[in-house]
């Protein structure tokens, strides 16, 4: 007696309809990503108070739901369900450091944090309920082990490309180039006054005036060697400064002179622009631009 051969019956109109779940919260959830990205791009430099960069931690948050769109197809379907699975749970946890530092630039960010996290709910939920429709075959755990160790490399990328991202790294680094900057207009105000002092014809004519001498040479008005001589060469720890003296008076005395100090490249080497006088009094903008008198006053 012939056996009647069995017909494979299509899967279930629901595991079509939850796999489309699955594909439209994976994809909506790159959404934040997608406008963090738009937002850094158009914030290249790191010096605004607000620059827009802080949601480029936002950025690599993406990766892991690209990974489950490519693999929900075919032969890697349960491969994609398993990521998915795994990453809706384990970024409910893990991305919230990342919207808490978004709470800080957008209104409302309960409200997205909540969204974000009952869409993550919605596609594991969504692979799960898929993957019960579609026929138990060997190593289906192992295929779900394996989308942790994808997931768990990707938080490693993540980790990297927020480390780049975060603009508080980069002002770390300019807090020394700055600070130097602002002891270089601090030292420059101290040695005119002692110039102008001993010499009695005012403040120096340039830096030079202000700096050494050949070796072994006494100090005089041309070579006062009160700042040393990186200083005179007007380029120091990524910032530039530049010296202007006031014009003589009839007895020959300088009554006014200006220093501005610059970073070498704006956003790069620093962010603030310096601006001093014979007042002493030093003033700073994050613009990109030279700081005048109408800037505020830097203190302390």
């Amino acid at each position: 007696m012939m056996s009647t051969p069995q017909i494979s019956s299509p899967p279930p109109p629901v595991s079509q309809r939850w796999l489309w779940v699955v594909r439209a919260a994976a994809g909506i959830s790159t959404i934040p990503s997608w406008v963090a990205w738009a937002t850094f791009a158009s914030h290249p430099r790191v010096c605004a108070e607000k620059s827009g960069r802080e949601l480029g931690v936002l950025i690599p948050v993406m990766l892991p739901y690209l990974h489950v769109l490519w693999r929900l197809r075919g032969k890697t379907l349960k491969k994609g369900l398993a990521l998915a699975v795994v990453t809706g749970f384990l970024w409910v946890g893990l991305a919230w450091l990342p919207l808490v530092v978004v709470a800080r630039e957008v209104k409302n960010a309960f409200a997205l944090i909540l969204g974000f996290a009952l869409l993550q709910v919605i596609m594991a939920a969504g692979a799960i309920k898929t993957y019960y429709t579609l026929p138990r075959e060997d190593g289906d755990h192992q295929i779900l082990g394996r989308g942790f160790v994808v997931f768990i490399a990707y938080v490693l990328i993540c980790l990297i490309i927020m480390a780049w991202t975060i603009p508080d790294l980069t002002r770390s680094r300019f807090a020394r180039t700055q600070a130097s900057a602002v002891g270089v207009l601090r030292t420059v105000n101290v040695a005119e006054i002692t110039f102008s002092q001993t010499y009695q014809t005012g403040f120096a004519p340039g830096l030079s005036a202000l700096g050494p001498g050949p070796a072994n040479s006494s100090p005089s008005r041309s070579a006062a060697g009160l700042i040393d001589s990186e200083t005179v060469s007007g380029i120091r720890d990524g910032y530039k400064f530049t010296y202007s003296a006031g014009p003589p008076d009839g007895a020959g005395s300088i009554k006014a002179y200006t220093l501005i100090a610059r970073p070498v490249e704006y956003g790069v080497t620093g962010c603030w622009s310096l601006r001093t006088d014979e007042s002493g009094v030093i003033h700073k903008t994050n613009d990109n631009r030279p700081a005048t008198r109408q800037d505020p006053p830097i203190t302390g």
